[in-house]
């Protein structure tokens, strides 16, 4: 099963299980500070990538966002979509295996415009982004890395799933664009645990 078809399942799996204390959890108040902690997996979309074994990698998120009224919220991304892959390198005569990482790594604000006041609230946001680049080799004890930085954004959308008057599941789809080297675009579909707190009011 392929690691997207995984995650659908399992996102799949979360909401069902939730799904008996949805009513009561949309009779609980908006809060106005959210912190989220996301997974998922995303897959690059340009040619620079193609065949390098890096194409498909884990997607991780760290977010916080500040509610300024139900609808609309402003909000701070970190975002960063990793890959590995073992290479043979035989130009020195001697065949020998590499360890390669490539990271691609997002930080910026945005805002966010949610829909309805109920437990499942579709949403859609926007953000800026500054990208940083990182390809990262191992040989054994040896290692070395390069850096290159750029500006990018991203568009996400999705539905926030409220479990209690404290916690909520987002369920996403994101499209990232950046270039600092690459060109690291990538299309990500993410599960995460938001810790919602102070009233709203």
């Amino acid at each position: 099963m392929s690691p997207i078809r995984t995650l659908v399942v399992a996102a799949g799996l979360i909401i069902a299980s939730a799904l008996p204390g949805l009513a009561q959890a949309a009779e609980h108040e908006p809060m106005r500070n959210h912190i989220t902690l996301g997974f998922g997996v995303a897959r690059h979309l340009s040619d620079d990538f193609e065949d390098s074994g890096l194409e498909t990698g884990g997607l991780g998120q760290l977010a916080y966002r500040y509610s300024l009224n139900p609808s609309w919220d402003l909000c701070i991304d970190g975002r960063s979509m990793v890959t590995s892959d073992e290479v043979t390198d035989d130009t020195g005569g001697f065949p020998s295996e590499v360890d390669v990482q490539h990271d691609a790594s997002y930080f910026g604000p945005g805002v966010r415009w949610s829909s309805g006041t109920g437990s499942v609230r579709p949403y859609l946001q926007a953000n800026v982004f500054f990208v940083t680049e990182t390809l990262r080799y191992d040989f054994g004890s040896i290692s070395t890395d390069a850096d290159e930085d750029g500006a990018g954004f991203g568009l996400m959308g999705g539905a926030d799933i409220r479990l209690s008057r404290l916690l909520s599941l987002p369920v996403e789809a994101s499209y990232l664009y950046g270039k600092p080297e690459n060109d690291v675009s990538s299309l990500g579909m993410s599960v995460g645990l938001t810790f919602n707190f102070t009233p709203l009011r």
